[in-house]
């Protein structure tokens, strides 16, 4: 059965590496305990990608084994994490201000701006952070120039990717994607290209609790009207129609449940399965650059890893 790797929301957590079957969605929440983290094991530190948390795990251990100083790798680490941190808050602090600009700045009545408010939390953004974009977004600073806008392209191995963009000039930020693209190997394609292999759907995690089990799930599915759920091992995912969200969300959590988390996202329809670890490789270090450019705001990609390209690339090997 293949593996599909699913990217996190903007600054959220990591790629998360799961068995999935063929048409089942292909994206993990960000609530959901990291499996790379799990086999990494404590030293390692919450990436933005598989690939940074394999590569600093080996070079912190080459590091410690040489007898360098233990105190210079807590100082990496932390630089490390601390970029990591403003790069989403940047993100996130843009995509609250826009929230807030179009639906005005009381999340009970912007549920755009509710989900932004649930993003920050999860990379817990401070309050004076959030309150400022807030502001930004109803006061007088100009934010009408930011656009929305949605890039279609092929990462290596023919690998389908949707980005979602938020910029204020399109002519800095299409060489930009397409350059990155081209230097892995892919190329950014034209309106419609690979739109259609996506559909938009909400997501979030419930958790796993005991007597929960997939028949329970299914009868609070269909009573809470979402369309389906998969099973992502330390949770299930509940997905709907985006225009449904907050009515299933709010059923389940009636019924008990504490959601937490959640987001509109493109899943892909169909999977392309790459067979080769270092195709596997490149694959993985196109989507973190593109993750890396400040006006991407979601990458979503349709990659399947086989059993065997998934254990060389956890395994001591690693990426």
């Amino acid at each position: 059965m293949p593996v599909a790797a699913a990217r996190c929301g903007p600054g959220v957590g990591c790629v998360a590496l799961r068995r999935v079957s063929p048409g089942s969605a292909a994206i993990a929440p960000a609530t959901e305990p990291c499996p790379l983290r799990v086999a990494l094991g404590s030293r390692a530190p919450r990436p933005t990608s598989s690939l940074r948390a394999w590569a600093f795990v080996r070079y912190n251990t080459r590091l410690d084994m040489a007898g360098h100083s233990h105190s210079a790798n807590i100082k990496y680490r932390k630089e490390r994490v601390n970029a990591a941190k403003a790069k989403a808050f940047s993100k996130v602090a843009r995509m609250i201000t826009v929230a807030a600009r179009l639906g005005g700045g009381d999340p009970d009545g912007n549920a755009r701006l509710r989900l932004a408010l649930e993003k920050a939390r999860l990379v817990s953004m401070p309050k004076d952070n959030i309150e400022r974009a807030i502001r930004k977004g109803i006061g007088d600073a100009d934010t009408s120039n930011y656009e929305e806008v949605l890039y279609e392209g092929f990462a290596p191995c023919g690998v389908a990717v949707l980005l979602e963009i938020l910029t204020d000039n399109r002519n800095r930020t299409a060489p930009e994607i397409r350059r990155i693209l081209e230097r892995a190997g892919g190329n950014l394609g034209s309106t419609g290209a690979v739109a259609w292999m996506f559909e938009r759907k909400a997501v979030f995690p419930i958790g796993k609790i005991e007597g929960l089990d997939e028949d329970r799930v299914m009868e609070l599915v269909l009573e809470a009207g979402a369309e389906d759920f998969d099973d992502l091992g330390e949770s299930f995912q509940i997905r709907c129609e985006p225009s449904e969200f907050e009515a299933v969300r709010g059923a389940f959590g009636a019924a008990g449940f504490d959601i937490q988390g959640g987001e509109i996202a493109y899943l892909p329809k169909t999977l392309s399965v790459v067979e080769d670890p270092a195709d596997a490789r490149r694959v993985l270090q196109c989507l973190d650059a593109l993750e890396d450019n400040d006006d991407v705001q979601g990458v979503y990609s349709n990659q399947a890893f086989s059993e065997q390209v998934l254990d060389e690339l956890m395994g001591p090997g690693g990426a």
